[in-house]
This record gives C-alpha cells, sequence and structure tokens, in this order.
C-alpha cells in the first residue's frame, strides 16, 4: 500500500507568495536615499555604487548607465554629461581600449564641473616618454560619487523675519537639517560662521531713503557668493546661490529684503528644494 503525504495549505500559500514577490521584484528599482562617509559592513548606501558607467568610442556612447552624453571637444579631449548630478570631487576611473600596440602606455586626466555635471576626459601620449601630445581612444569609464537627489520631496522652508538697524548692523541664519531635508533657519546673530549674512551698511547719498545692503552666502561644500545692492522702500529678493546639505539634496536660497525707507531693514532667507 502506497500512502501519500499532504502539504499544509499555508506552506502552498507561502511558496506562492513568496515566488510571486521575487518575480515581481526582479523589474522593480531600488531607491537608495542614505548615503554616508563611514559604511557599516555588509550595507549598502546612495554613494556604495557608480553613478555612472560606459564605453566612449570616439563622440559615442555605448552600454551605458548613467551618462547622457559626450562630446569630441578636441584631439584626446572628451566632454561626458552624466544623468545625475553629485557632491564633492566624484572619483574617475578609465580604461583604455587595446589598440594592437603592445606596450604603448597612455597618461589620462579628468576634471569635473559640479554645477555643469560634467567630466571631461584628456588622453595624451606617455608624458614619461617625453611625448605630451594629446592622441584619440576610446575607452571606458566608471564613475562614483554622492549623487544629487533632484526632484526631492523636501518642503520649501522659509526663516522668521529678522530685524537690522541702519546703519552698520548684520543678520546671520544657519540651515538645520535631518537626514533628509532641511528642517529650520534659526536666525543666529551669534553665530561665526553663518550660512547667510545680510550685513546692513551705511545711507547711500547722504540720506536714508536707500541703504546698502551686501548679502554673503557660504555653502558647506565650498561655495561662496556674495552680492550687494542699494536697497530702498520697494524691496528685493535676491537669488544667492544653491545649497547643498548633508542630505545631498540641493536647494535654492533666495533672500527676501525689505526696507521701511528710515532705519530698519528685515530679511528672510528662504530655500526651496530642486
Amino acid at each position: 500500500m502506497r500512502f501519500q503525504s499532504k502539504k499544509p495549505k499555508f506552506f502552498s500559500l507561502m511558496a506562492f507568495l513568496f515566488l510571486t514577490s521575487a518575480a515581481y521584484s526582479q523589474h522593480g528599482a531600488i531607491e537608495l536615499e542614505t548615503t554616508t562617509n563611514s559604511p557599516k559592513a555588509k550595507s549598502v548606501y546612495g554613494n556604495s555604487t557608480p553613478i555612472a558607467h560606459g564605453f566612449i568610442e570616439g563622440d559615442s556612447i555605448r552600454g551605458d548607465y548613467g551618462l547622457q552624453s559626450v562630446t569630441k571637444i578636441s584631439t584626446g579631449v572628451y566632454e561626458i554629461q552624466l544623468d545625475n548630478g553629485f557632491v564633492d570631487p566624484p572619483v574617475v576611473q578609465t580604461t583604455p581600449q587595446i589598440d594592437g600596440v603592445i606596450g604603448r602606455a597612455n597618461t589620462v586626466y579628468y576634471k569635473y564641473d559640479v554645477s555643469s555635471q560634467t567630466i571631461t576626459i584628456t588622453y595624451v601620449q606617455d608624458v614619461f616618454s617625453g611625448d605630451p601630445s594629446p592622441i584619440d581612444r576610446d575607452f571606458s569609464i566608471v564613475v562614483y560619487g554622492a549623487p544629487l537627489n533632484f526632484g526631492s520631496d523636501c518642503p520649501a522652508v522659509t526663516s522668521g523675519t529678522g530685524f537690522a538697524q541702519a546703519p552698520n548692523d548684520l543678520l546671520r541664519f544657519n540651515f538645520t537639517e535631518d537626514d533628509n531635508c532641511v528642517t529650520d533657519i534659526p536666525f543666529a546673530i551669534l553665530d561665526p560662521t553663518p550660512i547667510v549674512e545680510v550685513n546692513v551698511g551705511g545711507f547711500v547719498g547722504g540720506g536714508t531713503d536707500t541703504v546698502e545692503v551686501s548679502v554673503d552666502f557660504a555653502s558647506p561644500h565650498g561655495f561662496t557668493s556674495s552680492e550687494t545692492v542699494d536697497l530702498t522702500s520697494s524691496g528685493t529678493t535676491l537669488d544667492v546661490g544653491t545649497y547643498i546639505g548633508s542630505s545631498t539634496t540641493p536647494y535654492d536660497v533666495q533672500v527676501i529684503l525689505t526696507y521701511d525707507g528710515s532705519q530698519f531693514v528685515t530679511a528672510q532667507v528662504s530655500i526651496v528644494a530642486l
């Protein structure tokens, strides 16, 4: 007599759900919002995988990931536009395709532009053999870096209003953020390292209807800007630059200035995630 065992129904159901989930996940994507400078073992972060790689053949891209376009500027010089931006200096690795000349060496240089999201590669003959002339090469490229979170869901944040008395007074604002977004812009009159500093100078032309105001903006990643305006009672809004915090989310930074025409200048800082 032959006995046939029966598996519990719940086991079959679990197997079905597992297989269905596995099949579904093959067609999805994993989004990693967190980046780190102190990685943990067996962990994946947003800056632990390449942000771009591919093969450059003349002025064409073959089999790429994250490479938008390539422009051959001149002999041996290639400007590569990336799909996504990056924070701080990226790590760029290139390998020329072998062209049948065994033992020939080349020297490669690269430069980067954070604002334009470009990497420029320059190949030259081996400088160690005394020939620094540019040479065309087909090559593979891999780019590592901390990617920018463009299209972030971070909300816009506006500081409280600060008052400065003309002439010769100042206001300072700093940005407070969590792991993902800027959460506040506190008014910090005693902070020695402000993100935004509004300096109210003297009256223009000896009167009180116009006052000189300068705005200094310093990003933690080294970007600085400064603008000076002759502020009247009509006020003005200055677009002072882009802030990138620890969350690698870029924000457009504006300073809204008003003046009562005789004594007081007010300032607000407004940032909007790009």
